[in-house]
C-alpha cells in the first residue's frame, strides 16, 4: 500500500505541496515532420495511464525492470 505524501522537501530545504492522489505513468507519443533537415512540426498525444503500465515496445519483463535499456 502507497502511503499519501502531501508535500516533499526540495534539495534545498523548501517544502513543496504536491497534488497527486494517485501514481501514475505517462503514455507519450509523439511525431515530427521534417523538411530540409528541420523539424517543421511536431504532433504529440499524453495520456494519463495506470501506474507501471509497460511502453509496448519491450517485453513485461522489461517493464518491471530498473535497469536502463541497452
Amino acid at each position: 500500500m502507497l502511503a499519501f505524501v502531501p508535500s516533499v522537501t526540495l534539495s534545498e530545504g523548501r517544502m513543496v505541496p504536491i497534488d497527486v492522489s494517485r501514481p501514475w505513468t505517462w503514455e507519450i507519443a509523439e511525431l515530427f515532420r521534417i523538411e530540409n533537415n528541420r523539424i517543421r512540426r511536431i504532433e504529440a498525444v499524453i495520456e494519463q495511464a495506470p501506474y507501471g503500465m509497460a511502453s509496448g515496445w519491450s517485453t513485461w519483463e522489461e517493464g518491471l525492470s530498473s535497469e536502463p535499456r541497452r
